[in-house]
């Protein structure tokens, strides 16, 4: 028989490996004797290696960000925000130290459409991301100078309803245009929104409870900034919120205002069926005066005139239809009767059963 050792390749038992000879892979022999696992080729080792050397840094780069889209286009598209939004966010991703130069010029361009992307490249393809917003800011950014942006910002009050917090908000965000075109130093922003929101805010109690003014005057206290500010205006706003809601619902303020409205129903109900309200008896009042005037224009005929009495016999018999008005009186103090003729004058009869002559008196 053929000896084993003649038969078998020859094997390199030393650490548990073995190698096959005339073949590149690698076998691991486990210590419990189980199937041999294959390893990765010597060749797919090297390339693996060679590429980890090379493109270490950039495989540990943080995750792509992207922009929103900015295309200069007015008006805006839903799906675009503003310039200084945008620029506000392009300026974050410069100042990322973990984005390399070309990750960041990419960021950029991604972020833009014609034709803000054209008015970008025109600094060249291989420009700095810096030198891309500054182009875009010459192009859409705000061209009023710092001085004209520091006197908004002292015009800027309190609109009608507005809260003072969201007042704060509104005041910050000027004055950081202000900044940025060297309308005032920045060291002294602190100083300068609290004197404006004591000027610009309404809410004098909240000023005072806050001790606002005296925080100016005071040289040994320190400047208080923009966040605490914000955050002390926020709880004193949620304190005075708390408060009216606990009087609210201790005072009874609604059923308060239930009682009013049940009594002005009542009153309503009741001037409904009373016989005269005050606003028929004037309506009547006038009713009957302008047929009174339109009787005197009518009482005498005169040359050109015809039916003059017709006229007066409807008159009288519409006057006869409406009710008797007790506060009415004559020219000479006498109350009225019901029948008044208006030929004659006298009381006792009306126009249409009178013989007598005309009385011109």
């Amino acid at each position: 028989s053929t000896p084993k050792a003649a038969t078998d390749p020859p094997r390199n038992t030393e650490n548990g490996r073995a190698t096959a000879e005339g073949t590149d892979c690698v076998h691991d022999i486990s210590a419990q004797g189980t199937s041999p696992i294959l390893a990765v080729p010597a060749e797919v080792q090297r390339v693996v290696v060679e590429h980890i050397v090379k493109h270490g840094p950039e495989l540990h780069t943080p995750t792509q960000r992207k922009l929103r889209l900015f295309s200069g286009n007015l008006p805006r598209p839903s799906n675009e925000v503003e310039f200084s939004i945008w620029r506000l966010h392009a300026r974050q991703v410069i100042n990322d130290e973990g984005f390399s130069v070309n990750q960041q010029r990419q960021i950029l361009i991604d972020s833009l459409l014609p034709p803000a992307l054209n008015v970008a490249l025109c600094v060249g393809e291989n420009a700095s991301p810096k030198q891309y917003i500054r182009e875009l800011e010459n192009a859409y950014g705000s061209v009023t100078d710092g001085e004209e942006l520091y006197i908004q910002f002292l015009e800027t009050h309190q609109s009608s309803g507005e809260k003072a917090s969201d007042y704060l908000r509104r005041l910050h965000t000027v004055l950081q245009e202000v900044v940025e075109r060297n309308g005032i130093s920045k060291g002294n922003t602190d100083a300068q929104l609290i004197k404006q929101f004591i000027r610009g805010c309404w809410d004098d109690a909240l000023i005072v409870t806050l001790r606002l003014k005296e925080s100016l005057c005071d040289p040994l206290s320190t400047n208080t900034t923009f966040s605490e500010l914000l955050m002390k205006i926020r709880s004193h706003e949620q304190e005075i919120h708390l408060k009216e809601m606990r009087k609210k619902r201790y005072t009874g303020c609604d059923s308060a205002k239930v009682h009013t409205k049940t009594h002005v129903k009542i009153d309503a109900v009741q001037a409904h069926n009373s016989p005269l309200s005050p606003l028929t008896k004037a309506e009547l009042e006038e009713r009957v005066r302008h047929l009174e005037a339109e009787v005197a224009k009518t009482r005498f005929p005169t040359k050109g005139r015809t039916g003059k009495v017709v006229e007066n016999v409807k008159v009288e018999k519409e006057i006869e239809k409406l009710p008797t008005v007790a506060t009415h009186s004559q020219s000479d103090g006498r109350p009225k009767s019901q029948k008044f003729c208006y030929r004659c004058g006298e009381d006792s009869h009306m126009l249409q059963q009178c013989n007598n002559p005309v009385n011109a008196a």
